[in-house]
């Protein structure tokens, strides 16, 4: 309980002195129940706006609110022939409807849902809401005739609580007016020409659309035409007063709008309102009506605009914020897209304008246009806004995403803005930490993505993203550098060093990606890696050496063979481990005379090699099974062996693996001498990946809870009977962590005592222990980040540690917002953020230039009278 306390509330620690003391309480007579606090705030912090987070398992695409009270969220996937139904008081799945796929729709009474055919777009099936209960199908191709190859698409649909109404373009266009509780098609105008509109009147009495730049009308009662309204353009969209007699008609083309006073669905006066002045180098995107419709939002990508119908001018108008970026690469993302405004509405009262750009709700007052508060959601960009009728909430829905965000409004202007951590957009698989575990860089599952996240704060600093899949991830220790691998779509660009305080690639190579390992000491980076993807391909070795934007390379003249498991450098930099083998037997699939390899950094590469024959003379080895390093001993390595004969066959060596052990040995690479040995340490079929070992190299544990004592080469107990496979040692193997589902525990290894346990709130993917060994970080499948600091007072001065944490510190620094979605330099072009994944190869546009044009015969002027009136040129580039 106290942990839970204290994650919840950190993010007030500084600010309010009553909570400061509870957490300061929390943090010292909590420690007896759970020997673990949290150093980052939770993502379930009161007085924070977020409400909930609605998780759906897939990614939604069609959302509809529902009720009186707009209680009621229907969410939808296209392909999907279910629709989930949350409610917004609880945060809870309702229930799930079982309909059809395609796109979904609701009556403006939300009896019926509308769902069109996604594929063809062919079909229109119609659903009671409640139930999901089958009504009927409306197929409008039964109706029209098409060429063999003429081309089929609705463009625009209107629904009221009684009619139907789209637009289907062939070659031209046709209104199709269907009822909705008879599921028939009642009327079907053939257009002149293409339309693009299509909207019913408030009261369902007439239906508006458009033949290129002239808004036609219809009565859906008597199925007349009424009228034909001229425009300059063609219409984009059109809103109405809730009375239907005046209307607000936009257009792309223009930055005006043209109002229409209506009767029986005739237009008797009409008005422009000009907003070229107010919308310059903009364009009207959309409008919104205010509830009491004394005001109009007009929505371009870069301004908010609003219009006082009383005054009959625009009384406030809101810029985009300057900290958003004008692009932004997102993760899985080809290329950058244009942020503008999403989407924006008014407050329930009229009196706010709730707005959303990138990742960020604002909440505007609609007399002045001072900002009152603003929410972040996590990475991505916000697609879809609600404000819902009379609860005080907004929900939002970024793209591709699988989570929806419930914000409340009450919250927000109650006490303003909440810091609340990011999330990456995948689940956590990899956390790496710098020396002076200042920083982490965090990667994901299946995802392009890694991001940068500040250990005192918990705050993403930077997100790095790429063209494909990230496979691998190493940093320096000074946490300057960065080198990732990926699925590479062109020629040498698998391997990528970044500058990471520079976002910025500064070096590619390679076609298949590499295996790296950094120094300690400095900022280089040694990589192993492949010319080709080929599994019999031979392996090279370089030093990169990074020095501010530049790299440089310094090649080792070795070649090898296979490398059996990713290299690791030696403690003070001295040597580079590589376990490698002679070759390959795949009747067997075998590795012949693995050997280990150490090559000298300071003398140039050169190489000291290990095998089984070299050794047996001490000890009685038959295989080297793995290698590691052997704590921060420069010179020395911890070698796994076997004592099983590689002649055995399968059925020989399963008998063999009772009478025969895998041993360890710690071996001087300087010398070949053997320091130490255990002949009989481990079952030969016990598998050496899984097991976990201490830093300072005195205890393993295997999967089992096994623990065994190094030094002395013995089994010591099995620490836990419940299943779990341990995860980390923590405080130089005087703690063991584990974790299952969404909770982490923790056993000392001294009296196999039990002395944290604490629920993070989500699935986690991935735990991780700092250098300082009592720091325990844990990745989430939702792509969150918990921290958590060991203090167990049989070891540790309690009030020593919690000093030092920065989260505890009443003076903490301002919070400047996010620096990874900000336009940091006048620089930088004023289109983009500085880019996160530019390929130093050559662009194709560049390739182009590179080509030399073939040149063009032009024919003599006698030749001219042959040719063919419907002749074509042709140019080959």
């Amino acid at each position: 309980m106290a942990a839970e306390i204290t994650g919840r509330l950190l993010s007030y620690y500084a600010a309010h002195p009553h909570l400061r003391q509870l957490i300061q309480q929390c943090d010292t007579d909590g420690l007896p129940h759970c020997a673990v606090i949290p150093t980052f705030p939770y993502h379930q912090t009161p007085g924070a706006p977020l409400q909930y987070t609605l998780e759906c398992n897939t990614r939604m695409q069609f959302f509809s609110l529902m009720g009186e009270d707009s209680r009621y969220l229907l969410a939808k996937k296209q392909s999907s022939q279910f629709i989930k139904v949350f409610d917004l008081a609880t945060g809870e799945l309702k229930q799930e409807i079982f309909a059809s796929t395609g796109d979904m729709h609701v009556t403006p009474d939300n009896s019926l849902l509308v769902l069109i055919d996604h594929i063809a777009e062919r079909t229109i099936k119609i659903h009671k809401s409640d139930t999901g209960e089958f009504v009927g199908q409306l197929v409008p191709m039964n109706h029209i005739q098409l060429l063999p190859k003429e081309k089929y698409k609705i463009d625009s649909i209107s629904i009221s609580d009684y009619f139907l109404c789209l637009v289907i373009t062939t070659e031209t266009s046709y209104l199709f007016i269907a009822s909705v509780h008879e599921c028939r098609f009642v009327q079907i105008f053939a257009l002149e020409s293409k339309s693009t509109l299509c909207k019913i009147s408030p009261d369902s009495r007439y239906v508006f659309c458009n033949c290129k730049n002239v808004l036609l009308s219809y009565d859906l009662y008597t199925l007349e035409h009424i009228q034909n309204i001229q425009l300059e353009h063609n219409p984009t969209d059109m809103i109405f007063t809730k009375s239907g007699n005046k209307a607000f008609v936009v257009s792309s083309k223009e930055n005006k709008i043209v109002v229409l006073h209506l009767k029986d669905g005739c237009v008797e006066t009409s008005y422009k309102i000009m907003l070229q002045e107010a919308m310059k180098s903009d364009r009207i995107i959309d409008l919104r009506l205010s509830h009491d419709e004394s005001n109009v939002l007009i929505r371009g990508l870069n301004n908010l605009l609003v219009y006082n119908m009383k005054h009959k001018r625009v009384i406030n108008r809101i810029a985009r914020p300057d900290d958003v970026p004008k692009q932004f690469r997102l993760p899985r993302s080809n290329s950058a897209i244009d942020l503008g405004f999403a989407q924006a509405d008014f407050s329930t009262d009229d009196q706010y304008i709730v707005g959303c750009i990138f990742t960020n709700v604002y909440m505007w007052r609609v007399t002045d246009g001072e900002l009152m508060t603003s929410m972040q959601s996590p990475v991505g960009v916000i697609t879809t806004l609600f404000v819902t009728a009379d609860r005080k909430q907004v929900v939002t829905h970024q793209e591709d995403s699988d989570i929806i965000q419930v914000w409340s409004l009450s919250e927000a202007m109650k006490y303003g803005h909440v810091d609340v951590l990011d999330r990456l957009t995948r689940p956590i698989t990899k956390i790496l930490f710098t020396g002076d575990n200042a920083y982490a860089f965090v990667r994901c599952d299946q995802s392009d993505e890694v991001g940068v996240v500040d250990m005192c704060t918990g705050q993403l600093l930077d997100l790095l993203t790429h063209e494909s899949l990230l496979e691998t991830l190493t940093i320096t220790s000074d946490g300057h550098y960065a080198f990732t691998t990926v699925k590479p779509r062109k020629p040498n660009v698998a391997n990528k060093i970044w500058h990471a305080g520079e976002r910025k690639i500064i070096h590619e190579f390679g076609n298949a990606p590499g295996y790296a390992t950094a120094m300690h000491n400095e900022s280089t980076i040694i990589c192993i890696w492949q010319k080709e993807i080929n599994f019999k391909a031979p392996f090279y070795m370089s030093r990169f050496k990074c020095h501010e934007e530049k790299v440089q390379e310094i090649p080792c003249n070795v070649i090898l063979n296979f490398l059996l498991r990713p290299p690791f450098v030696t403690g003070d930099d001295k040597y580079v481990i590589v376990l490698t083998a002679d070759k390959y037997q795949e009747h067997k699939a075998w590795y012949v005379n693995p050997t280990v390899c150490a090559f000298s950094i300071e003398d140039n590469f050169s190489v000291a090699s290990y095998s089984p024959e070299d050794l047996q003379g001490s000890v009685n080895i038959k295989r080297i099974l793995d290698v590691r390093p052997y704590g921060d001993n420069p010179y020395a390595v911890f070698v796994f062996f076997s004592n099983v004969p590689d002649d055995l066959n399968n059925n020989e060596r399963h008998v063999s693996a009772h009478y025969h052990k895998t041993g360890f040995m710690v071996l001087d690479i300087c010398s070949g001498a053997i320091l130490k040995v255990c002949d009989d340490f481990l079952p030969a079929d016990m598998s050496i990946e899984k097991l976990l070992f201490s830093n300072n190299m005195k205890w393993c544990v295997d999967p089992d809870s096994n623990i065994y004592d190094i030094t002395n080469g013995v089994f010591v107990k099995q620490l836990d009977t419940r299943g779990f496979p341990p995860m980390r040692f923590a405080s130089n193997g005087k703690h063991v962590v584990y974790y299952q589902g969404q909770e982490i525990f923790i056993i000392r290894t001294e009296d196999y005592e039990e002395i944290a346990r604490v629920d993070v709130h989500n699935p986690i993917s991935c735990l991780e222990v700092c250098d300082d060994e009592r720091t325990v970080v844990v990745g989430c499948t939702d792509g969150s980040i918990v921290s958590y600091v060991l203090i167990d007072h049989k070891y540790d001065n309690a009030a020593e540690v919690i000093s030092s944490i920065p989260s505890r510190q009443e003076d903490q620094p301002e919070d400047d917002g996010r620096s990874w979605d900000k336009v940091e330099s006048s620089s930088d072009p004023p289109n983009s953020r500085p880019p996160t994944a530019l390929s130093l190869s050559i662009k194709d546009k560049d390739r182009l230039k590179q080509i030399k044009p073939v040149p063009r015969i032009h024919p003599q002027s006698d030749t001219l009278l042959y040719l063919s009136p419907k002749s074509r040129t042709c140019s080959i580039m």
